[in-house]
C-alpha cells in the first residue's frame, strides 16, 4: 500500500533520511522532505496504517524541525503538520490514538514558538496550533485531555 504512495511521490523513500537520520541535513533537503510528506498525506497516506506508524516514529524529528532556527524549515514543518491534521480529520469520525498523541506533542512545541520575535516562525506556529486544534475539536476535549 505504501509502495503505491512511493510511486506517486518518489522522494518519500528519502524522507526518513532527511528528517530522521540526518540531523545535519541541509535545510533545503529537510524542507523538500517535509513538502513530500505533505504530498503523501494529500495522496491518501492517512488511510494506511503503515503511514501512521511512520509518522509516530517521526515525532521527535518533527519537534526538532518546529524548533529550528530557520523560518523556512519551521514554516514547512507547520504546513506539513497542518495538511496531515486536516487529512486525518477528513479520514473518518474516529482519530487514531497515536495521531492524537503526536498532535498534542506538536502543539506543545508550537506553543514555545509563538512568542518568538521572528514573524514567520510565530505565525506558522500559531496557524499550526489552530489547524490541529480545529481538527481535534470534534472529538471532544475530554478525550484529547485523556492522552
Amino acid at each position: 500500500m505504501l509502495g503505491e504512495l512511493n510511486a506517486k511521490c518518489p522522494s518519500v523513500r528519502g524522507l526518513r533520511k532527511y528528517i530522521l537520520e540526518k540531523k545535519d541535513a541541509d535545510w533545503t533537503d529537510r524542507c523538500d522532505a517535509l513538502s513530500a510528506l505533505s504530498a503523501v498525506g494529500l495522496a491518501g497516506g492517512v488511510y494506511h496504517e503503515a503511514f501512521l506508524d511512520y509518522l509516530v516514529r517521526l515525532r521527535d524529528p518533527f519537534l526538532v524541525q518546529i524548533k529550528d532556527l530557520r523560518s523556512s524549515v519551521v514554516k514547512e514543518a507547520c504546513s506539513a503538520i497542518g495538511v496531515l491534521a486536516k487529512q486525518f480529520h477528513l479520514r473518518s469520525n474516529r482519530l487514531p490514538s497515536a495521531w492524537v498523541s503526536l498532535s498534542l506533542a506538536i502543539i506543545g512545541a508550537c506553543l514555545k514558538q509563538v512568542p518568538v520575535t521572528i514573524k514567520v516562525i510565530s505565525e506558522s506556529a500559531d496557524t499550526c496550533i489552530r489547524t490541529v486544534l480545529t481538527a481535534l475539536a470534534p472529538y471532544g476535549s475530554e478525550r484529547i485531555q485523556s492522552h
